[in-house]
């Protein structure tokens, strides 16, 4: 496919004029590409527009980099994969601090928001349906899939970012089926997380959190939700298979267990983060202060006796 494209001169610290947010490429005797709409084929759908002008991006930034002898490492994408409750949101929170220990910023992107907006416009619960605390279940399940594509959507807005991981969180009860959602260049250096803790642990964790939030990722799932659609565990060894058919190596993914105490989940992240998210770009300076998994970072997090499933069983009993 021919793209034309149309050339835009770049001065110091000048940024794109384009929808992306693309970082500006400081090299004065460079040009600036923008894909211009009008001239483009008419199927080019947005997605390809933003993935064609960010590969455009990185082709320049790659030739700047040659004659002025620097490199600036692009943004990685990080999924973070798991039932709700197992620790997801919990771990990006603590990879954000981290990274920041590192000069490394974080740019968290949660399915969750998507299925809110969508769940809002479907006023006549075709596709969703309200449960407590304001949440919602999912009754037409083709929008996991859709909503898949908005979040890689999405990340390609910060792709070209430097120094920067995009969190993509999600849940899904079969990731083989969910990873061929995204494109095969989004997948190909990608790092991944898969989050494993037992079903009655992520329950109490959801109804925990519902009625004691302690920021605005802790979501409510029904019981129901959480038993039928999440019951069963992701075969890992296949995932691995599928990964690897897309050129993912296994450096790049990891199991974190999350039965333990949070000290120990805390340190398996941290390790992760460090030694494998890290460690490929050579260019992690130093943290600021003394790192630890437990006593620099704390959480506002409380564990809390009272369980919502009376709540819920009252709910269903009115039905």
């Amino acid at each position: 496919m021919i793209f034309y494209l149309k050339y835009i001169p770049l001065r110091p610290n000048n940024s794109y004029s384009s929808d992306l947010q693309l970082p500006p490429i400081p090299y004065t005797r460079y040009v600036c590409i923008l894909a211009v709409p009008a001239l483009l084929p008419p199927r080019l759908t947005a997605i390809q527009m933003d993935r064609a002008t960010v590969i455009i991006y990185r082709l320049i930034k790659a030739e700047v980099d040659g004659q002025t002898g620097e490199h600036i490492v692009m943004a990685i994408n990080l999924f973070l994969l798991g039932r709700p409750g197992s620790g997801k949101s919990t771990a990006a929170h603590y990879i954000q601090w981290l990274l920041k220990k590192y000069h490394w910023s974080a740019v968290h992107i949660n399915d969750y928001h998507f299925l809110l907006n969508q769940f809002r416009e479907d006023i006549h619960q075709r596709k969703f349906k309200p449960s407590g605390c304001g949440g919602f279940d999912v009754l037409d399940f083709s929008v996991l899939d859709e909503v898949l594509r908005d979040l890689e959507h999405e990340a390609q807005n910060y792709a070209a970012h430097p120094r920067t991981v995009l969190l993509l969180e999600f849940a899904r009860n079969d990731y083989m089926q969910a990873l061929r959602q995204f494109q095969t260049d989004f997948l190909r250096n990608a790092c991944f997380l898969f989050f494993e803790a037992d079903l009655d642990t992520c329950v109490d964790r959801v109804y925990t959190r519902a009625y004691h939030p302690t920021n605005a990722d802790d979501h409510f799932i029904s019981e129901e939700m959480l038993r039928s659609y999440y019951h069963e565990d992701n075969r890992v060894h296949l995932i691995y298979q599928l990964l690897s058919s897309y050129g993912v190596g296994e450096n790049n993914i990891c199991v974190i267990h999350n039965n333990s105490t949070r000290r120990n989940f805390y340190e398996q992240v941290r390790r992760f983060t460090v030694d494998q998210l890290l460690s490929p770009a050579k260019e992690h300076q130093h943290p600021v202060g003394i790192h630890t998994a437990d006593h620099e970072y704390a959480p506002a997090y409380t564990k809390h006796p009272t369980s919502g499933r009376a709540y819920e069983r009252r709910q269903r009993q009115k039905m």
